[in-house]
């Protein structure tokens, strides 16, 4: 920002009883005349010294401070300023609106009101006789603080309104040299006449504030924290929220039994967090080692989830599910990071808390770090199995469990309490490797806690050598007095499993050690070497002669440094090169004639070599006004002499948020570099540009980011769009997805066979895409014309051939014309309703889909059709050479899904049998059972057509197990059509076709006549009926025999063919009869019938018995 005087505000209204975490001071007034009800302005000194990165210095006093210009500078530089540009208390003139893309071009904002500007935070630039002035009788409240001169305004000149309270809002994100970071600092590309470099150097306080419900809501009034880019730099994790009246707090995450360090402890330079960062490196490129890989940062390398989910394979020795292998776009990164974290969770039991996969793939190195102990915890010191170990440590912490396992190892008079400063002299780490395998390192009693450093060093030397453990640790870190537990713990941790190798040279206290190679190493490489440039020392055997020589150059952060060897005939030596990529202390191990040479290994420091940020320029499309949306471009980063190093690149967008837009950097040439990205949003950017984490010559370039609009990637699909298959009096319908292509408006035009236009309507679906319809009154050939933002779009315009209606009564119905997955077959049926014809299909889209067909034999076939791509496919079902009602369907298939499978879903029960089983009017059910089919997330989709194709209503039960309790109520005794599908897939058995009978009731069934009435006489032939019309369907079973014989009685039945019988019989002889009905394989209740005798006896008279 170009000016003699540049002021950044923040304030916020609340109790002034806190500062920002760092910061040292106190916010009260402290003057005799000063009000006791009125507030103080904090009052920030200049200082050159900073804790951690934060403020150092701060004091409450009755003035206001802002950055005023540096000594020497002229009432005419200030006059100067003002000409240039003022923006404060509410007052502009006529600003650049690419100085201040919030405020346009010569907005007037003078005479304000004092009650509009309470609470109100400005961005400005201002000379010390405005700032005097307009600080009046207002509540606007300046912080900043000058690492050249201030100038402190009076008491008098900082009047605020009585019952105002004043506090910083947030932490001061800067340390050193650091710039300001703004949006709009400049207009972009490579500068102009205009473009003067500030006069002093600024550090400012640069943070967001929390809005009052009384601010302005007037735009050119107020100045919120969008507008201002924070202090970004280089491995650093940042917020973008508003902060909350307490300040300096951050998520704290839970570890297993380990609280993580302060949040004061979290400088960049803290030891203890550079010695765990090498630490963790280390453990974890052991484990990677096995499978030929490496991780040079933890941070960064972690973040596309490859490297996370390999390691999790190694330490679980099993394979994890199916990802991403070649991630480009965030949410693959986010998947495949969620793999991991699932499986760790789900699978080995690891309870991840306040841990998700953003903050991986945000390279959040905290919680990256908090990730890598659990890990530790559980695969190193919770799971293994110890030899030695004869505790009960089942109720046991991991940290208490060790610390046990390590005290029963160890001389009961080596007292060791804790794993950070019992371990700082070497003394016990020696006896540890004696105790692991006596007699490897008996003389640790004879060691002075005086000698640290080669105590440790020779101590993790016979360890690593002869106990296969792992060197996690250096041995200057371990002496530390800085160094934390955590890594001490994880280097401990490999003991309990250590073996002794067969040729350990294993000896008694005072034994002489053995002998070593003679010969002497010696040159530069040996002594210290530079990141990237190449370094070498020589072997010089004592008899000059050649033998067999191994050179290992170790890694600080682990594996190895390649080192090229050669042998000089003349001189008898040996000579070795090799070029460090990493800063840190190297190991060097020579092994000559397979023993190790006196000194070995040598401990090399590697440092980076100075750079000079001032040396990096950067140019390129992408650093100048006009970027366009969604469009990729690029710019250059040229590092020519500035030393060894990389660049950085953060991009914030016009909503002040760095998370938006993931450039990427790749080396393009010696000392280049290009930088690609794609803007999503338009509006001003802020390109911050790092090398050596410091800003290059003119970072930030504010890049002015314009809308885009792209017709080509405009999809429009549907039946109303297909060539053919439309007929007069449909509704023909289409969608339009505009996702990804930009600002723009989706317009419609059709018109019809003589060019007239044709009404058309438009809706939004759920998923955010438009529909469109029109519906066609004449056949012939139409036009559909597609436009977004003016142009058409990709196909448009389509012709569309619209036919008469047809009068086919073939139908066709199932998941395979809705939707689906590619290569999983795709199912439907057709229905012939007696149609006579040829049937065809033709399925057209993205891939070939090969057509299967089975005739069922009762009027309906099944298809089946392989689609093998995703995207729109377009299945027409024809009749000779004509489309049937509602072909073309437009089917979207979805990419395959891991872990659904279909062909798992089982259905049963009385509402799928095909006859017998469900009767019209009542309730049929039957049950989905999904498990072990697919994630529970997804739910079946089950319907009913009766033989209409209409729907049957369809009730449907989850049972919160993968199983679905389902019913449906058919009120037609006909042909219905049960579907289930899973995933887009029809299940095994779907379609079930159901026929529907009618309901039967025996109720309703009548017996009547002489037949079954009294006067039934014996020898006589008699009649009745059945009657069963309003009975149902159902067969008439009928028997009548005699009560005391058991003898059946023939009988003649008659159908009368209206759902009545008529039973004709003669009972044979006089007496009790049994008549039985059975109706649809209900028995009736059985009818007693007597029979008379054919004569009536009481008639007849005898004559002549009296003689």
């Amino acid at each position: 920002m170009w000016g003699r005087a540049v002021e950044q505000t923040v304030c916020s209204e609340g109790p002034a009883e806190s500062l920002p975490f760092g910061c040292q001071g106190r916010l009260a007034p402290d003057t005799d005349d000063w009000p006791a009800d009125l507030p103080g302005c904090l009052h920030l000194e200049s200082s050159e010294s900073y804790c951690d990165g934060w403020v150092d210095e701060a004091a409450a006093r009755p003035s206001c401070h802002y950055a005023a210009a540096s000594s020497g500078e002229t009432a005419a530089e200030d006059a100067r300023t003002a000409e240039e540009g003022v923006l404060f208390a509410g007052q502009a003139s006529a600003p650049s609106a690419a100085l201040f893309p919030r405020w346009p071009a010569g907005s007037q904002q003078r005479n304000t009101p004092p009650s509009q500007l309470n609470n109100t935070c400005f961005h400005s630039i201002a000379t010390r006789d405005h700032l005097r002035t307009h600080l009046k009788s207002s509540r606007v409240f300046r912080l900043a603080l000058t690492r050249g001169r201030t100038t402190a305004i009076s008491k008098n000149g900082c009047e605020m309104q009585r019952g105002g309270f004043i506090q910083p809002c947030a932490r001061v994100a800067f340390g050193g040299e650091a710039d300001l970071l703004a949006l709009g600092v400049r207009s972009g590309g490579s500068g102009g006449s205009d473009q003067r470099p500030p006069s002093s150097r600024q550090t400012v306080i640069n943070v967001g504030v929390t809005p009052s419900p009384s601010w302005p809501k007037t735009r050119s009034q107020s100045f919120d924290e969008q507008s201002i880019a924070p202090d970004f730099r280089p491995g650093r994790s940042y917020s973008q929220s508003r902060p909350k009246k307490t300040v300096g707090t951050n998520r704290k995450m839970s570890l297993a039994d380990q609280d993580w360090p302060a949040e004061r402890d979290l400088a960049e330079d803290a030891q203890w967090k550079r010695i765990q960062q090498n630490t963790f490196t280390r453990w974890t490129n052991e484990h990677l080692k096995t499978v030929g890989l490496s991780i040079g940062n933890l941070e960064t390398e972690l973040a596309d989830g490859l490297l996370l989910i390999r390691l999790v394979e190694v330490l679980s020795h099993k394979k994890l599910p199916k990802h991403t292998k070649r991630p480009s776009f965030r949410s693959q990164k986010l998947e495949n990071v969620s793999v991991a974290l699932k499986f760790l969770e789900q699978e080995e039991g690891i309870r991840i808390i306040n841990i998700d996969s953003s903050d991986i793939v945000d390279q959040r190195l905290k919680l990256i770090m908090g990730l890598i102990w659990m890990l530790i915890l559980h695969y190193s010191i919770s799971m293994p199995v110890w030899d030695d170990e004869d505790r009960e440590v089942v109720k046991e912490t991991p940290k208490q469990r060790l610390m046990g396992w390590i005290r029963q190892k160890l001389p009961s008079d080596v007292p060791v309490t804790n794993f950070t400063s019992d371990w700082n002299d070497g003394i016990a780490l020696g006896a540890l490797v004696d105790a692991v395998a006596p007699g490897l390192n008996p003389d640790w009693r004879d060691w002075k806690p005086k000698d640290a450093e080669k105590n440790t060093s020779e101590a993790m030397e016979l360890a690593r050598e002869y106990l296969d453990v792992p060197q996690l640790l250096e041995p200057h870190e371990l002496i530390d007095p800085n160094v934390d537990e955590l890594s001490v713990m994880t280097y401990l941790s490999q003991y309990p499993n250590a073996r002794l190798k067969n040729d350990a040279p294993l000896r008694k206290r005072g034994e002489p050690k053995p002998s070593k190679v003679t010969g002497k190493a010696y040159g530069p490489g040996l002594k210290g070497a530079v990141v990237g440039a190449s370094t070498d020392f020589t072997v010089e055997p004592s008899d000059k002669k050649k033998a067999d020589l191994v050179v290992s150059v170790l890694r600080p952060t682990g594996g190895k440094e390649a080192a090229d060897v050669y042998f000089d005939e003349q001189s008898g030596t040996f000579g070795v090169r090799y070029t460090p990529q990493v800063d840190g202390v190297y190991k060097i191990a020579v092994v000559l004639a397979g023993k190790p040479m006196d000194g070995s290994p040598f401990a090399v420091p590697v440092s980076v070599p100075p750079v000079d940020v001032s040396k990096v320029h950067a140019a390129g499309p992408g650093l100048e006004n006009g970027v366009v949306v969604a469009k990729p471009t690029s710019f250059d980063i040229f590092t020519v002499g500035a030393g060894k190093s990389k660049p950085d690149v953060v991009i914030v967008d016009k909503d002040g948020k760095q998370d938006t837009i993931k450039p990427v950097v790749k080396m393009i040439d010696e000392d280049v570099y290009r930088v690609e990205y794609v803007p999503v949003t338009s509006g001003l950017h802020s390109v911050n540009v790092f090398y050596d984490r410091k800003h290059i010559t003119n970072s930030p370039f504010g890049v002015r980011v314009v809308p885009a609009s792209f017709p080509a990637r405009v999809r429009a699909w549907g039946r109303g769009l297909a060539s053919r298959g439309v007929r007069v009096g449909d509704i023909a319908d289409f969608k339009v997805s505009t996702e990804g292509a930009g600002d723009g408006k989706v317009t419609v035009f059709v018109s019809g066979p003589h060019g007239e236009n044709v009404p058309v309507k438009q809706t939004t679906d759920a998923t955010g895409a438009q529909r469109f319809s029109y519906a066609p009154t004449k056949p012939g050939d139409y036009v559909v014309q597609v436009k977004f933002d003016g142009e058409d779009v990709a196909k448009s315009p389509y012709q569309v051939a619209v036919g008469k209606p047809t009068d086919l009564r073939i139908r066709a119905f199932g998941p395979g014309l809705e939707g689906g997955m590619s290569n999983l077959p795709a199912n439907f049926t057709v229905e012939t309703n007696g149609e006579i014809g040829a049937l065809g299909f033709s399925i057209e889209g993205p891939s070939k889909a090969k057509i299967h067909c089975t005739d069922n034999k009762d009027g309906s076939a099944e298809i089946e059709y392989l689609p093998t791509a995703a995207g729109e496919y377009e299945v027409h079902v024809l009749c000779g050479d004509e489309d049937i009602k509602d072909s073309p369907f437009m089917v979207e298939m979805d990419e395959f899904r891991d872990g659904l499978r279909p062909s798992l879903v089982k259905c049963h029960g009385q509402g799928l049998q095909r006859r017998g089983a469900v009767k019209c009017d009542k309730p049929a059910e039957f049950t989905v059972e999904a498990r072990g089919a697919g994630p529970p997330e997804i739910k079946p989709k089950i319907w009913v057509l009766d033989k209409e194709l209409q729907p049957v209503n369809v009730q449907v039960l989850d049972n919160g197990d993968q199983t679905y309790t389902c019913s449906y109520l058919p009120h037609a005794p006909v042909k219905h059509n049960v579907i289930v599908s899973y995933g887009g897939i029809a299940v095994p058995g779907s379609p079930f076709r159901v026929q529907v009978e009618e309901a039967v009731d025996p109720s309703k069934v009548r017996v009547h006549g002489p037949g079954v009435e009294p006067g039934v006489r014996s020898l006589q032939p008699t009649h009745f009926v059945i009657d069963a019309k309003n009975a149902g369907p159902g067969e008439v079973e009928v028997a009548l025999s005699d009560a005391l014989t058991g003898g059946a009685v023939d009988l003649d039945v008659l159908d009368n063919h209206d759902g009545s019988f008529t039973i004709k019989y003669t009972a044979p002889r006089p007496g009790s009869y049994q008549l039985r009905v059975v109706f649809a394989g209900h028995d009736l209740l059985p009818i007693q019938i007597n029979v008379q005798p054919h004569l009536d006896v009481g008639g007849i008279r005898v004559e002549g018995l009296d003689n």
